[in-house]
Formats: structure tokens, C-alpha cells, sequence
């Protein structure tokens, strides 16, 4: 009589209708384009950052240039990743990104709040609170594109691990090596990606260099206003903003530096109106601008989107006084 063994037998209640095969194929289609998506983002904010800097001439603050230092490693060491198929990329990705983003959350708060006023590191150079960029109502600034771009590639970076790409892992044993991807085939959409972006890059340069796309520098449309009349405050509450705002390109007493023209003899403050003068400010001047002899950008309102008309009185009167005070007039 022979006895059964019940010990090898498996019930399974749930269909075999392939859902985990189908799953794991989109996890690993999942991780392996992820790799291409976060260095695309990579090269498309490294290539922008240069396009704001040095074609528009928008000159970088200090937390910008520590929002670099994170960036611009990433988009070789994703290309390199990629094309060693190393299977910790997204440990070295992740150690960039993740600092990146916290370092982009912190200028943005900077700019739109006041919660981090008293933290800020930038005391010289260009205020980390201007903003060249400001728009859909304000929302949209430098440092919230570079949080989006870090984020999008800390996104992708743990993607890619949670798919368990099969195209890093080289010493798996279990992979079947003739369904594996071809190096050409891996290294092909690494080499567009990179020539397209930097391709992209030269393309708007030259058309902004030549007039085309750009060229009237200008953010933010005028309307004329009645301007307020500036009281005895005035200078007081213009010297703060100004040494806030301004004095980075213009020096602390008007002096300028090589971002910024000495306003202590500019014929525009010393004779101009006060209503040409804030109109000025507020449409700023393009780097490509043929009266700008700095070849640096002056961003629409300095810089400030939530200046007043009456805060940009304020400057123009301390302006003035800071000109009397040089014992300037009018240059030819």
C-alpha cells in the first residue's frame, strides 16, 4: 500500500494569468529608462544654468553656486553610470541630488518667505533673495527649477532601484546574457541625450546673441502708476533696500563694480524722473542690450518682485543721496 505525501503539494488559490511576469517587466522597463530621464534632467538644468549665466549675463548668488556643485557632477556621473552599467549608480546619484534639492528648497523659501532670512550665507555678491526669474505669477523662479530637477532625479535614481534594472547588473549569473541590451544600444540614447541638450543650448545662445529669442530682456511689462511722494523715511528705507538689493552689482555706495555702473555719476539717476527711473527698474536691461556696456544682466524690478513703487522711490531718493554726498553731477 503506498502512502501519499501530501507535503509537496501546493494549492494555489490565485490565477496564473502572468500579472507578476507583466509586473516585473514594467518595473525593470521603469528602471531602465529612468537612468536616461534623470540625465536628460541633468544636462537640461546644467546647459540652462549656463544659458542663464553666461548668455543672459544673470549673474549667480552664492546659494546658486552650491546648487551647481551638486548639479553638474550629476550629469557625468549618470553618463558614466550608465555606460558602466554600474549597478550603484544610484548611490553616488542619490548623494548629489537629495543635498541638491534640500540646498534648492532652502533659496527658494529665501526668496518667497522669511522664514530663513536670518540663515542665509549670502552677505556679498549677488542677493540670494533676487529674482531674474519670476514668473507665472511668481511661482516660478531659479531655484524651484532646480528643485524640480533634483527632485525628478532623486525620483528616477530610486525608481531604478526598486525596478532592479537587469541592464547594471553585470555579475548576476541568472540573467540571461543574450536578452541583455548591447553597449551600442546603452550608450546610443546617452550620446543623443548629451548632443541634443548641449546642441539645444548652442542654438539659443546664438539667437539670443543675434537678436533672436531674448533680445528685449525684459520680464515684466510697465504700467504707469501715480507714484507716491516720497516722505522723510525715505532715504532711511531706501538705504536698506538698496544695501539689500543693489549694492552687490553697484557697490555699497554706489561706487560700481564690474557687474554694475557707478550710479554716484550716472546722468540717468542724477537727472532723470522719478517716473523714467522706475520705469527703468522695472523692465530691468538684457545683457545683450546695446546701451548695457557690462555685459551683466539687470534683472526686471533689481531683482525684487515684491517691490513697490513706493520701495523703488526709496532707492532713487538714498541714490541721489549717495550721489550728493560724492560731490557728483551730471556726466557728459
Amino acid at each position: 500500500m503506498m502512502a501519499t505525501d501530501n507535503s509537496k503539494t501546493v494549492k494555489n488559490d490565485e490565477p496564473d494569468d502572468g500579472s507578476y511576469t507583466q509586473s516585473n517587466s514594467l518595473y525593470n522597463v521603469i528602471g531602465r529608462n529612468s537612468h536616461y530621464v534623470a540625465l536628460l534632467t541633468a544636462w537640461v538644468a546644467t546647459c540652462g544654468s549656463l544659458f542663464f549665466s553666461e548668455i543672459l549675463g544673470w549673474a549667480p548668488c552664492l546659494l546658486c553656486w552650491y546648487q551647481r556643485i551638486f548639479m553638474y557632477p550629476l550629469s557625468l556621473v549618470l553618463a558614466v553610470g550608465i555606460l558602466r552599467r554600474d549597478k550603484g549608480l544610484h548611490k553616488y546619484a542619490l548623494a548629489l541630488s537629495i543635498p541638491g534639492a534640500c540646498i534648492s528648497l532652502f533659496h527658494y523659501l529665501d526668496q518667497k518667505t522669511d522664514l530663513v532670512k536670518a540663515l542665509v550665507p549670502c552677505t556679498v555678491g549677488v542677493p540670494c533673495s533676487a529674482d531674474y526669474l519670476n514668473a507665472f505669477g511668481g511661482v516660478v523662479t531659479i531655484p524651484f527649477l532646480a528643485l524640480i530637477a533634483f527632485l525628478i532625479i532623486t525620483f528616477c535614481m530610486v525608481a531604478a532601484r526598486l525596478g532592479n534594472d537587469a541592464d547594471i547588473e553585470e555579475d548576476e549569473p541568472s540573467i540571461d546574457a543574450a536578452k541583455q541590451p548591447g553597449r551600442i544600444a546603452i550608450a546610443l540614447p546617452v550620446f543623443v541625450i548629451i548632443a541634443a541638450v548641449v546642441l539645444a543650448y548652442f542654438i539659443a545662445g546664438s539667437s539670443y546673441r543675434y537678436g533672436g529669442i531674448g533680445s528685449s530682456g525684459s520680464t515684466t511689462t510697465y504700467s504707469s502708476n501715480p507714484l507716491p511722494t516720497p516722505d522723510s523715511t525715505a532715504a532711511a528705507r531706501g538705504k536698506v533696500l538698496y544695501e539689500s538689493t543693489c549694492a552687490a552689482c553697484h557697490g555699497i555706495k554706489g561706487e560700481g563694480t564690474p557687474s554694475g555702473l557707478a550710479l554716484t555719476t550716472s546722468q540717468q539717476v542724477l537727472t532723470g524722473t522719478n517716473e523714467s527711473l522706475v520705469k527703468f527698474v522695472r523692465m530691468g536691461r538684457a545683457a545683450n542690450d546695446p546701451h548695457n556696456v557690462t555685459g551683466m544682466a539687470m534683472p526686471a524690478n533689481g531683482g525684487r518682485s515684491d517691490s513697490s513703487d513706493q520701495d523703488i522711490v526709496a532707492v532713487i531718493v538714498y541714490m541721489r543721496q549717495l550721489a550728493k554726498n560724492a560731490g557728483s553731477g551730471p556726466s557728459s
